[in-house]
């Protein structure tokens, strides 16, 4: 395809600028489904006219969540979407979808862009998600829009997840649910919307929390989100204000032979994380003419992300002075120890643990207009969209490490003593901005052959400030133009047929690029040392199948389907890579290529009182070269820790099968039971590139859940996860158990999934 590949992909963007008018009511439209396809709400195209296989939640199956967290619904109902375990923790898993992750763990290969009412949710710092900011209760509607998408900015490798979230206008009364369950579960929501004349208000709020069924494992949780939006005849505009405050406990992955002795067993502790983000956005539609309108949206937002983590450690006695603690005594790397202030660490402070502390503070803001010419040309339907958007993100980072000892229950217990160095104390300030300015076109050639097109330039700066000493300064600067283009075809009113090709890319993110020195590994993500330049990945993509969708006319059933195949292409795919010091340090490289094929079915409907689901996906994400990687906990690597990496070897962490399916019966006109299960095939540990180890078996998890409605107004509900108690893992990794277990040979850590828990509960609604 050229090295620019095919003009434009994928991404058509057609503004909806209809305002209601005064005191008028929004009417919905059966069978239009309108698709937000551009960071600026109030743009949308109808699904029909997408080149790619859009995926989403609506509205009845997020009112349904109960317990269940955006991230978990994801899993639970669309196909491509599994989630890792990496952090131990229910409230904060990774996120793979067709082999693009978001995560909130730094260290894993961000490749989504997610968006929340226009707001950019990628903590600018590491392209982080942390899922647990976002509330579930007020998510009017979630899709994912597969494929490179250049509309959506930097990160969207493997697509964007757009999040709509509740007004007033889509959400009137008053809600309550309280719920308890297994483990020492609650959550307690409340939310209220009411519209009045051209204003609509909706407020909710959301506190749960968890003693945890592994051991020391307590995690507490509190979100708030309100919004205030105006509806007149020519001009629509809203104000959201979202808040959230976390306190978890995420263990992460134990040795195998302590999880053969206990499932709930944890390797070291402390190992907690807590965030506290406040954000304020607005958005604007002004129609200037019957044909041309004017979009925007701004956002603010502030997060705070604090962690405390005990490791073991090596330091002991130095060889040439029994008095004082070196890192690695009697080793080739043997260095005395000294505190912030200078001083010789003496012994009696131990050193057989390490209690890490880091805090980044990131304040983001970011704007974006557009303007909308809906207009035919030579007689054809056409739409016309032009826009620009900046984004800024000040980040402070800072690390310390204070010297401890290792504790019977494997807890690690402080000594006061905080080291100094670069090794183990960072602070510096990054700034990031980047600017795009983009265009997109939905030309209708026939009433049943629509053609979309879009581009984007993205310039973005990262420049680092090294507050400590001077190894972490430097300025870094990249830039394309991404391309991307699809068509649609309706064969019938009810078959659609598409295809469609696409480019993004993404800059290295300030941490990525603190800590990408192979001569001077980080004990990520506790220390960066140096500042060495990365090339951003660029990825490309295409992507084909059919749809179809169908109704009676008396609604009495429904059914939709859907078949794709895709192919994304990533170009100096930057992974982190273990350097064997110490489980979780290393450094991160651009690796080469690597590729993601794929297969996507799906089939849902609904006849009478039954209703029904079923996802089935292929994601074969492999690397696309030849590539030597060092991983010296693996027991299959060389003499000098490496592993040799061949073209067509598994990427780890994702499933190549995967397979969703649920139904519901309505028992009678009050009480509705539902089933859902997951069937994952086997996949790679971290570490394991190579496939020289044993992989995490496959699994299947079912769950279960009956609602009764005790009044027109209230209902109460019973949900069993993981109904069959069934054992598995969803993440693993390499590392070195004999700093704590002289006894233990495995190298593998791996994080255990739930047990069979229990959620029951209340809701009303007036």
């Amino acid at each position: 395809m050229g090295k620019r590949g095919v003009l434009f992909c994928g991404t058509a963007l057609w503004v909806v600028a209809q305002a209601a008018a005064w005191g008028q009511e929004v009417v919905k439209v059966p069978m239009v489904d309108v698709i937000g396809v551009s960071p600026v709400p109030g743009t949308g195209i109808s699904r029909d006219q997408m080149p790619s296989n859009v995926q989403g939640l609506d509205g009845d199956v997020l009112d349904r969540a109960k317990g269940a967290t955006v991230s978990d619904l994801l899993e639970r109902r669309l196909g491509s979407v599994s989630l890792s375990d990496t952090g131990g923790n229910s409230f904060q898993p990774s996120l793979s979808f067709r082999g693009f992750n978001a995560s909130p763990v730094m260290g894993e290969p961000q490749g989504l862009a997610v968006y929340q009412n226009g707001m950019r949710v990628n903590e600018s710092f590491g392209d982080l998600v942390h899922w647990e900011m976002i509330p579930t209760f007020a998510v009017n509607r979630a899709d994912i829009l597969p494929g490179a998408n250049p509309v959506f900015g930097l990160n969207a490798l493997g697509g964007a997840m757009v999040m709509d979230m509740k007004t007033g206008f889509s959400f009137q009364g008053t809600e309550m649910m309280a719920a308890g369950g297994s483990f020492g579960r609650y959550k307690a929501v409340a939310q209220h919307g009411a519209k009045a004349e051209n204003f609509g208000f909706y407020g909710g709020i959301g506190h749960m929390g968890e003693e945890g069924w592994r051991q020391r494992s307590p995690s507490e949780l509190s979100q708030m989100f309100g919004d205030v939006e105006f509806r007149g005849e020519r001009f629509t505009g809203g104000l959201s204000l979202s808040f959230g405050n976390s306190d978890l406990t995420g263990n992460g992955p134990s040795p195998v032979e302590l999880l053969h002795n206990s499932r709930s067993a944890i390797f070291t502790s402390p190992d907690t994380s807590q965030n506290r983000q406040i954000s304020l956005s607005g958005r604007g539609n002004l129609e200037l003419t019957d044909t041309l309108s004017l979009q925007g949206a701004a956002y603010f937002r502030n997060v705070r992300h604090r962690t405390l983590n005990g490791d073991a450690n090596t330091a002991g006695a130095c060889s040439f002075d029994a008095t004082i603690l070196c890192s690695d005594p009697n080793g080739a790397d043997e260095a005395q120890l000294t505190d912030i202030n200078g001083n010789t660490v003496p012994v009696s402070a131990k050193g057989s643990g390490i209690i890490n502390r880091t805090e980044t503070n990131t304040n983001s803001l970011g704007a974006s207009l557009q303007l909308a010419l809906d207009k035919p040309v030579w007689g054809l339907r056409n739409t016309l969209i032009t826009g620009l958007s900046e984004d800024e993100g000040h980040t402070r980072y800072h690390s310390e490490s204070e010297v401890g000892s290792l504790q019977g229950d494997r807890s690690i217990g402080g000594s006061g003593v905080i080291l100094g160095t670069s090794t183990y104390w960072t602070d510096i300030s990054a700034h990031n901005r980047t600017i795009g300015v983009y265009f997109s076109d939905t030309l209708s050639l026939t009433d049943r052959l629509t053609l979309t097109m879009a581009g984007r330039y993205n310039a973005a700066e990262v420049v680092l400030e090294d507050r400590f000493g001077t190894d972490l300064n430097g300025r870094h600067m990249y830039e394309r133009f991404n391309p991307a283009a699809g068509l649609t075809y309706q064969l019938s009113p009810e078959l659609t047929a598409f295809a469609g090709y696409g480019e993004a890319n993404r800059a290295p993110t300030a941490a990525e690029l603190s800590c990408a020195d192979a001569a001077k590994p980080c004990r990520f993500p506790n220390a960066f040392l140096s500042d060495p330049s990365l090339r951003q990945v660029v990825s490309r993509s295409v992507e084909t199948g059919l749809r179809g969708r169908s109704e009676a006319a008396d609604k009495s059933w429904s059914h939709a389907w859907s078949l794709a195949g895709f192919g994304t292409q990533n170009q100096d795919d930057i992974l982190f890579v273990a350097s064997g010091q110490s489980t979780g340090t290393g450094y991160f490289r651009n690796a080469g290529r690597t590729l993601r094929t794929g297969l996507e079915a799906s089939d849902r409907g609904r006849f009478g009182p039954m209703g029904w689901f079923v996802n089935y996906s292929l994601v074969r994400a492999t690397m696309d070269n030849d590539v030597t990687l060092r991983s010296p906990n693996n027991p299959g690597a060389d003499a000098n820790g490496n592993i040799f990496v061949r073209r067509g070897s598994p990427l780890p962490g994702i499933p190549m099968h995967s397979l969703k399916m649920g139904g519901s019966y309505e028992l009678t006109d009050a009480w509705l039971v539902e089933m859902d299960a997951a069937f994952y095939s086997s996949r790679r540990l971290r570490g394991d590139e190579a496939g020289l180890g044993r992989r995490l078996g496959g699994y299947e998890v079912f769950n279960a859940e009956t609602e009764y409605k005790l009044a027109d107004f209230a209902s109460a509900f019973l949900r069993v996860d993981n109904l069959l108690d069934r054992r598995y893992e969803s993440f693993g990794l390499y590392g070195s158990p004999t700093s704590v277990f002289s006894s233990f040979s495995d190298n593998q850590f791996r994080t255990p999934g739930a047990p069979r828990s229990f959620w029951a509960g209340l809701r009303a609604r007036f």
